[in-house]
């Protein structure tokens, strides 16, 4: 009996040892590597974050993009829709940027690595996942993953070195970085050259930027917005609020504006009553998600309630694409002043019948994630002749020039310039909220160079049958 159980006992431990090898126990992913199956990772430090990008799959399969869509806690697969080839998205849920950097290493050190990159959340892990495969590159001649950027918008950043100045966010791993989200520069563009078509002769005469010196994000969009509004409106008065001004970290942060952003929002108040008839007094919020509502917040309970000379209707607010839908609709119903920000989805159906529903994935910033994985399931498509690899995609991804009625597009262009850069004039839309209006407004620009009319929205649902 004892030597019959300790045979059952080394049995059983050889079938766990067997199934670990094949299988991650924690996160139910095969880990076997396989030349008949693509992989890219996806490096997200939030769970919330994946499960966008596993709905955006999702929305590829759904729209006969991909087929064959299956799903883990940590991982999903599709297959290409002519010749049946097999893509793994796997996560990484690094969280810091050594975390990202190691990890990215241990990945190039696997017997066969993955063909990309994707990611990450916010310029900072982007940068880190963006020299790791730099420093791999310098290392070996073993061929590297290249980098799908999904929503690290930021035009340039700090070098790791101190007094070397700034450099392109795509030049740190040149030629091999792709970014599938409109940069810093063109959200500002779009927004300035909104209010300026709109509103035609009433310009601003001061424009306030409240700047987080501690992101890059906040640095560089406040640079682009000041580089479009200098050229547009060079007579504005310009004021930059940042030196004394340390937004909270997310975990300190109780999401009420503290007595800085109280003194602040009084501030601009107070200047914006000074505005002469006929002009406008902007403010440029660059800003993160929290500490742009905390703002947001801070302008809305100091407004002042007098006469329509001072009221809100000639301040305007400006954002990037870290306010969304959830945010300006939540302002919507008390807004004391114009509000703006730049979506990077889909635009929402604008111009389209009612009929046509327009996907509620799309209508977010997981449309990015929708569209690089149908530009991934595209290309092996067309290569079936090939093994999977990196450098066959980075050969196709600099070729690749889809217009927005060709199916395996999502609705719009899907196109890079050398640099790594998306192209389009089709990419993204602009949300806005007016005084006395509780609803939330979209347009788009449009490829005669207008607007769309404008068309109410609301928070997209994205529950799927």
């Amino acid at each position: 009996v004892g030597n019959g159980l300790l045979a059952l006992g080394g049995f059983l431990l050889a079938a766990a040892m067997i199934y670990n090898l094949a299988h991650d126990g924690r996160r139910g992913t095969p880990r076997v590597a396989s030349r008949s199956v693509a992989e890219a990772v996806v490096f997200f430090p939030d769970r919330q974050l994946w499960e966008q990008f596993r709905q955006a799959a999702e929305t590829c399969a759904r729209r006969g993009l991909g087929k064959g869509y299956q799903r883990g806690d940590d991982w999903v697969q599709l297959e290409t829709r002519q010749h049946s080839r097999r893509v793994r998205f796997t996560l990484d849920d690094a969280k810091g940027v050594r975390e990202t950097k190691e990890n990215v290493q241990r990945l190039l050190q696997r017997s066969i690595a993955p063909i990309a990159l994707v990611g990450s959340s916010n310029t900072v892990l982007t940068v880190a996942l963006a020299e790791a495969l730099r420093d791999a590159g310098l290392q070996a001649e073993r061929p590297r993953p290249i980098l799908l950027v999904p929503w690290a918008t930021t035009v340039l950043v700090e070098r790791e070195e101190p007094g070397q100045g700034p450099e392109a966010l795509l030049d740190i791993n040149p030629g091999r970085t792709f970014r599938f989200c409109p940069n810093n520069q063109a959200q500002a563009d779009l927004l300035t050259r909104a209010l300026f078509d709109r509103l035609k002769d009433e310009v601003p005469e001061r424009v306030d930027f409240v700047v987080d010196r501690y992101d890059p994000y906040s640095l560089d969009l406040a640079d682009c917005f000041r580089r479009t509004i200098e050229r547009r409106f060079p007579a504005a008065e310009l004021v930059e609020h940042g030196e004394a001004l340390v937004f909270l970290q997310p975990w300190e942060a109780s999401g009420l504006p503290r007595a800085a952003d109280d003194v602040l929002a009084e501030t601009i108040w107070r200047a914006a009553e000074k505005t002469a008839s006929g002009r406008s007094h902007w403010v440029v919020l660059p800003l993160q998600t929290e500490p742009a509502r905390r703002m947001l917040l801070a302008l809305r309970r100091h407004a002042p309630h007098v006469g329509p000379s001072v009221d809100g209707a000639r301040l305007r607010v400006l954002c990037g694409d870290g306010v969304g839908v959830d945010t300006m609709t939540w302002f919507a119903s008390q807004a004391p002043f114009s509000l703006w920000c730049y979506s990077p989805g889909s635009a929402l159906g604008l111009g389209e019948s009612e009929s046509r529903r327009p996907d509620p994935v799309l209508s977010t910033e997981a449309a990015v994630l929708a569209e690089v994985v149908a530009a991934i399931l595209q290309i092996l498509d067309e290569t079936s002749n090939q093994p999977p690899s990196a450098e066959t995609l980075r050969q196709q991804l600099v070729k690749l020039r889809l217009s927005a009625g060709e199916p395996p597009t999502l609705g719009r262009s899907l196109a890079f310039a050398p640099s790594g850069e998306r192209l389009g004039d089709d990419l993204g839309h602009l949300l806005y909220v007016e005084p006395g209006k509780a609803a939330v407004f979209a347009i788009a620009p449009t490829s005669q160079g207008t607007w769309s009319p404008p068309a109410r929205v609301a928070p997209p649902d994205m529950r799927h049958p």
